[in-house]
């Protein structure tokens, strides 16, 4: 038997992953996207494909805290996203950071070093 401390059984009893297809309709329309978007104090996106983009476009819409991890950059199917300095489509995933971090001058970057794995 696996005993859970008391602050991670309340923390796990109020955090909730959804996994749905995230997206507008999913957060201003359905029911149960509705309340988990408006209930939502933080919003986290770990490898969240297509929908980093959206993710940080809703957050920053709504003025909701966030991070994403994202992985790919998925240039081909988003071919007008244009590098802020340069001007040149977004490619790399570096440049995609930086096309995301241009979206708002609050949004930071940060790089976690004590990750392993």
């Amino acid at each position: 038997m696996r005993v859970v401390p008391r602050a991670c059984r309340l923390l796990s009893s109020t955090l909730a992953q959804q996994r749905d297809l995230f997206g507008e309709v999913w957060c201003d329309e359905e029911e149960r996207g509705q309340h988990a978007w408006n209930e939502a104090s933080l919003v986290v996106g770990m490898h969240p494909d297509q929908a980093t983009e959206l993710i940080v476009d809703m957050a920053l819409r709504d003025n909701k805290p966030f991070a994403v991890v994202p992985c790919c950059v998925f240039a081909s199917s988003q071919p007008g996203r244009l590098h802020p300095r340069t001007g040149q489509p977004v490619r790399l995933l570096d440049h995609y950071l930086d096309y995301l971090q241009a979206k708002a001058p609050h949004v930071r970057r940060h790089v976690l070093r004590t990750l392993k794995g």
